[in-house]
Order: structure tokens, then C-alpha cells, then sequence
């Protein structure tokens, strides 16, 4: 049966005043080509300019109808999950790092940590945002994790009290599940182990939490990611592929 088109899309305001394109996205993971047609109709009555859609990698007949109406797939998105029963961890932070809450005096520094740190993400994959665009969005949301509501818990590693890592941390209390959203690590400052460790911190503070276990999300093509959360002990959840279609 098909659905309403209440339950096929949603405009997007952020991302519509972020990027200036009026955007939405599909609601369901799955489509039908009625559903396609259904959504290509409301785009055109809404003026949409662009749309995402999230589909689930081992659903044959929607990969084939998404490609058949023009979605451009821009990304393999893979979800890692880890159970935190039982979770400890002995791992040492070197004398000359200091573990430490980050606060608004760290934005700019931690800023240029992130520059051009998410090539691998979906909108770098997509020629319609520029790469100023694409950066600025997650100089965004990292200065809203620290200054706003995008994150609970914002841990940075200090040397000479300049970050040189950092990690972003939100809880849903409701579901007890903890989720991971940036992590980032200066250029000068890799090959240290940091990441790791910033991990294991994160798992320490969503156990301390109450969470029951620990979600985050990466790209397949972004293969020393991949390497380290499973190195942490995270295992594959799901893969869904992320489309955008352009309508102009």
C-alpha cells in the first residue's frame, strides 16, 4: 500500500537556510515507484530543489527503483554499535596530554582541526555544495555541540593547553542508547593514539550515563574510521546508501 505523503517527506528548514536550496528528504527506507512518483509530484508542488533519501542496502527492489528516477548515490553509510556491559578500559593518556571538558575559549582552535577533516562524507560527494559549504557545515555543528545543544558532552585532550583532540557525545535517555557524532584529531598531533583513547573516554562517560550501549556513524569509504571503531571493539549494525536527488 502506498503511503500518505505525510509519511513519504519532510521539508528540511535547516538544511534549506543552511545551504540555500529548498530540501527535504524521504521519510521511509524503502520506495516502491509509485512512492517515487508520489514524491517526485510533491517536489515539484513544493519546489524542491533537492532531496535526500537513506535506503537500506539489502532492499533490491528500492535500489532499482531510486536509480531508475535519477537518485544520485552519494554515500555507503555504515552504523557501528557497541554494548557497554562489562565495558572497561586500561588505556593511559601520555603525561604530556591533559583529558579535560572543552569550553567556548577552544572553538577556533578546535575549528581549524576540522578543516576539511569530512572529505568522506555524503556532501563532499555531491557537486552541487561547494566545499566551503561542506565545511562550514561542520564548523557549525561543531561550535553548536560546544556552545549550543548538538552534543551532552564535548572531551578535549590539551597539550601546553592547546586541544589537540576532541569528541562529541549525545544521549537519548528514552531508548538508553549513547551516540558518538564528531571526532577529530589535529594534524600534528596524530600517530599518538588519541583517538582511541578519546573513545574509551566517551565509553567510560555514556556508561557512567546509563546508556546501555553506544552507537556511531561512518562512511564505507572512510577506511581508517572503520579500522578504529572496530579496533575499539564496535561491530557493524547496519549499511544503508545515501541518495540525493536534484531536481533543477
Amino acid at each position: 500500500m502506498t503511503q500518505s505523503l505525510d509519511d513519504l517527506c519532510v521539508f528540511l528548514e535547516w538544511d534549506t537556510k543552511f545551504f540555500n536550496y529548498r530540501i527535504a528528504k524521504v521519510i521511509p527506507n524503502r520506495l516502491s515507484q509509485l512512492e517515487a512518483q508520489s514524491i517526485a509530484n510533491w517536489c515539484a508542488e513544493n519546489d524542491i530543489e533537492c532531496i535526500y533519501f537513506l535506503a537500506h542496502s539489502d532492499d533490491m527492489e528500492t535500489v532499482r527503483v531510486v536509480e531508475d528516477n535519477a537518485y544520485r548515490q552519494v554515500d555507503v553509510r555504515v552504523t557501528y554499535e557497541f554494548k557497554l556491559d562489562d565495558f572497561s578500559t586500561n588505556r593511559q593518556l601520555k603525561p604530556q596530554f591533559i583529558l579535560d571538558d572543552t569550553n567556548q575559549l577552544d572553538v577556533n582552535e578546535m575549528l581549524s582541526i576540522i578543516d576539511n577533516a569530512f572529505q568522506n562524507t555524503r556532501f563532499y560527494f555531491d557537486p552541487n555544495f561547494t566545499e566551503e559549504q561542506c565545511n562550514n557545515l561542520y564548523k557549525t555543528w561543531l561550535i553548536r555541540s560546544i556552545e549550543e545543544d548538538f552534543a551532552d558532552h564535548v572531551i578535549v585532550i590539551r597539550k601546553d593547553d592547546k586541544p589537540q583532540a576532541f569528541i562529541t557525545c549525545q544521549l537519548n535517555k528514552e531508548t538508553k542508547v549513547g551516540s558518538i557524532g564528531l571526532i577529530g584529531v589535529a594534524e600534528f598531533a596524530r600517530g599518538q593514539q588519541l583517538a582511541p583513547f578519546l573513545i574509551d573516554v566517551a565509553l567510560e562517560y555514556f556508561q557512567a550515563m546509563a546508556m546501555k550501549q553506544v552507537e556511531v556513524v561512518t562512511q564505507a569509504r572512510n577506511i581508517s574510521a572503520n579500522r578504529l571503531y572496530q579496533k575499539c571493539g564496535f561491530r557493524t549494525k547496519n549499511t544503508c546508501l545515501w541518495y540525493h536527488k536534484w531536481f533543477n
